[in-house]
């Protein structure tokens, strides 16, 4: 005892040493982030789980005795962009289509097959699930630090809940492009450029929307040398980081096809077309209600546009009013307008012109860090946690029995 208690005493003199290592590791800030989110990941996998299994009533006629084996219920994640991304892994980009699909997360893929011996598609959703973790972790860390645990807690469960967000699971770039860009914008808050810049740069890899974290990283940098132009140092040169990302898959699309755009030009096979900001929108609404508002297409639209609508409307409170998130978090806003704008410039010209950009909106974090501030008001957190509940059980349920939701 006496022992013991001389020890304590002596781990107690140690933190509060000034610039002394924490010795104690329960009060590691990480590993304390950890124990927060690592419940509410356990349950969305067992969600995840029970609803995987219960999707063969879905598939299956009634009172029908075959059943599935457990290889045949992971293989129901494996749909749409895995195949891109398995093929690209296995055979490389060998034609221009393919590299609309950016190198990173195949690349992982590519080599943790070779290590492991497993499938293309079980690699990758072993490295999307692994980053979704981490994502959260880093999420919730950064919201605490830059406002407080109760508003983190609730930044993460929100976006957890996110209609789209079972694109986390399964092995598309969602999980690993965000956690890579939360990584890089928790290091530009704290100042270590160097780490900021790298992890952008591997974000730019992953997605070509990662270069555009340079805008942030220009803000951050001046901010925090209060805008005099004298403080810059030579660490200012880290933001050239940023670029090299798009410049090198440029430099190897030109060398495989003689087009150094060509991961540009390649939207073209998805009719994705630059166009003003609004045009998917309007375009949707104008399809969904020809088609009539609760038909097939009616429906999708109607889904994906209301996503869309509903993160503008956030990003509009975090910008104006008694919402906004202040100077100091202006690169909040900053980042988040940027990916917005990004994805809706290019709007696929089709009758669904805003397919696959609610998994997008994913990306736009702070969003959800605005969404959180009105957790305190009943209503609106009831309303978000059962309708955005229920988007997620649908939308999962048609990935899941191989219909159109991409």
């Amino acid at each position: 005892m006496v022992i013991e208690q001389i020890s304590i005493e002596k781990l107690r003199k140690l933190d509060n040493t000034p610039g002394a290592t924490r010795t104690r590791w329960l009060d590691n800030k990480w590993i304390y982030a950890v124990k927060q989110i690592f419940p509410l990941y356990f349950a969305l996998h067992m969600a995840l789980l029970v609803l995987s299994c219960c999707v063969v009533l879905f598939v299956q006629s009634d009172f029908s005795a075959t059943h599935p084996h457990l290889q045949d219920l992971l293989l129901y994640w494996s749909r749409k962009d895995v195949g891109w991304y398995r093929r690209i892994a296995t055979e490389g980009y060998t034609d221009v289509q393919r590299t609309a699909f950016f190198p990173l997360f195949p690349l992982l893929i590519r080599l943790g097959t070779y290590v492991t011996g497993l499938n293309g598609f079980y690699v990758g959703a072993f490295i999307s699930n692994a980053a979704w973790f981490v994502l959260l972790v880093i999420l919730f860390q950064l919201v605490k630090e830059d406002y407080d645990e109760k508003r983190a807690q609730a930044t993460v469960l929100y976006l957890s809940l996110f209609p789209t967000s079972f694109f986390f699971a399964t092995a598309y770039t969602e999980a690993p492009f965000l956690c890579l860009t939360l990584l890089s914008f928790y290091h530009l808050r704290r100042g270590r450029w160097w780490l900021a810049a790298l992890f952008a740069f591997f974000a730019g890899l992953t997605r070509s929307a990662g270069v555009f974290l340079a805008l942030p990283f220009c803000y951050e940098y001046m901010r925090q040398r209060q805008f005099n132009v004298r403080a810059i140092r030579l660490d200012v040169i880290s933001l050239f980081i940023i670029p090299l990302s798009v410049i090198l898959f440029a430099g190897y699309c030109y060398i495989s096809f003689g087009d150094p755009l060509a991961f540009s030009h390649a939207q073209t096979f998805w009719s994705r077309v630059l166009s003003v900001p609004w045009y998917g929108i309007v375009e949707a609404f104008s399809v969904a209600w020809r088609s009539g508002l609760l038909g097939f297409w009616g429906i999708r639209n109607l889904m994906d546009v209301g996503c869309v609508l509903f993160v503008f409307f956030l990003l509009l409170l975090g910008s104006f009013g008694p919402w906004r998130l202040g100077k100091e978090r202006t690169s909040y806003l900053i980042l988040a307008w940027t990916f917005y704008l990004f994805v809706l410039l290019v709007p696929v010209h089709s009758d669904f012109p805003l397919q696959s950009m609610p998994r997008f909106m994913l990306e736009i974090f702070p969003a959800f860090i605005i969404l959180a501030d009105f957790d305190k008001v009943p209503f609106i957190r009831l309303n978000y946690f059962l309708v955005s509940g229920v988007l997620l059980f649908v939308m999962m349920t048609q990935f899941l029995t191989g219909h159109w939701i991409v």
